[in-house]
């Protein structure tokens, strides 16, 4: 028997990374474009984040202060290239269609790229972290709620709270940072 529309879940929360988009592609696919010593680096810390050496915020603290000076539209640009993972279009459509609410987390991605996919896909919210731009190029400074510990909670908490909905949500991820 199916359940009745007022018993579902009203909000699906999608991490980005893995999910949405292949997982650490993008920032690959940025390091390759800088040169052999900017692309080991950024792999470093991505191993090291990997292993569970660093946090999420220290390794892309580290990442973007290596980036610093790319342009804003060189990311956009990189993620227009970057293939969606199979299904994504149908599904969203689907949820669009039956009336959820669809969000797009991510502590890997500045909240302009997450935006971006919101936009392809038809996601209702669109959030990552916040960069320092100067004139459009990117100062190398991160900041944000997603990138500490428990911050995807915390933003989660205050969407529920706008939504007015209480534990009415699905959360669709695939590592230990949307535990």
């Amino acid at each position: 028997m199916e359940k009745s529309k007022t018993n579902r879940s009203r909000l699906i929360v999608f991490d980005v990374e893995g999910v949405i988009i292949p997982k650490n592609r993008f920032l690959f696919e940025i390091g390759r474009n800088l040169g052999f010593l900017k692309l080991v680096k950024i792999l470093i810390m991505g191993l090291l984040y990997e292993t569970d050496l660093l946090s999420v915020s220290v390794a892309l603290k580290a990442i973007f202060k290596t980036l610093r000076g790319i342009e804003q539209d060189t990311l956009l640009h990189v993620l227009d290239r970057l293939p969606l993972m199979p299904g994504v279009h149908e599904v969203f459509n689907n949820l669009n269609r039956e009336n959820y609410k669809t969000v797009l987390i991510s502590s890997g991605l500045p909240t302009f790229v997450v935006q971006r996919l919101a936009d392809l896909v038809g996601a209702n919210y669109a959030l990552g972290f916040e960069v320092g731009l100067d004139n459009k190029a990117l100062t190398g400074e991160i900041w944000g709620d997603v990138i500490e510990s428990g911050g995807k909670a915390k933003v989660l908490a205050q969407i529920l709270k706008d939504e007015k909905l209480k534990d009415e949500y699905v959360v669709v991820a695939d590592d230990r940072n949307n535990a």
